[in-house]
């Protein structure tokens, strides 16, 4: 690979909430031309900026959590996490089919990680491009007991977390850094 120099741009880096304000913009882009249910008003704040796998209306925690990391002047990852009966809801309406029928796991799994890579990718063209060369990984599953995403072998350094509600559920898109882009900035 080719190291490109950076953009006179790339030298301020973007803080949290900077990448959360542009995540919200990308989530609500993305779900809101591919999922016939979704309405980005029913975005809610959490309350404080620790990230915990627990989701409002859902304590046992989450099912399904999909990660895409990014690297280049910042690294880190965008995640979506949803419990089933979320995960559910977002793969019906974008694969348009009933409410009786049969969803395979891996349906689930493959529409969610269509999800995460579409925000990620929007979210890489309004707020990362810019900074400089940056790259994206394939959609991988994040182990449902991890607060955290894995960041390869990075150190986790922050997160913040936006939660939507769907017709009787909820689920999450997160933006994660790690230790070293914190520390730059």
């Amino acid at each position: 690979m080719v190291d490109t120099p950076l953009s006179p741009e790339a030298t301020r880096q973007l803080a949290p909430e900077e990448l959360i304000d542009v995540l919200k913009d990308c989530v609500r882009e993305v779900f809101v031309s591919m999922l016939f249910s979704f309405d980005a008003g029913d975005a809610c704040e959490p309350e404080g900026d620790a990230i915990a796998p627990a989701l409002p209306s859902e304590p046992a925690g989450f099912d399904c959590g999909i990660e895409v990391e990014f690297s280049g002047a910042v690294s880190g990852a965008v995640v979506l996490r949803a419990g089933r009966q979320a995960a559910e809801e977002i793969t019906r309406s974008m694969l348009m089919m009933e409410p009786d029928e049969v969803l395979e796991d891996e349906d689930v799994v493959d529409a969610l990680g269509e999800c995460v890579n579409l925000v990620a990718g929007t979210l890489k063209t309004r707020a990362l491009d810019p900074l400089g060369t940056f790259q994206l990984a394939v959609p991988a599953s994040l182990n449902p007991a991890s607060v955290n995403p894995a960041l390869g072998d990075r150190e986790v350094a922050s997160g913040r977390r936006q939660v939507y509600r769907l017709s009787q559920c909820s689920f999450s898109m997160e933006i994660w850094t790690d230790a070293a882009s914190a520390e730059e900035a």
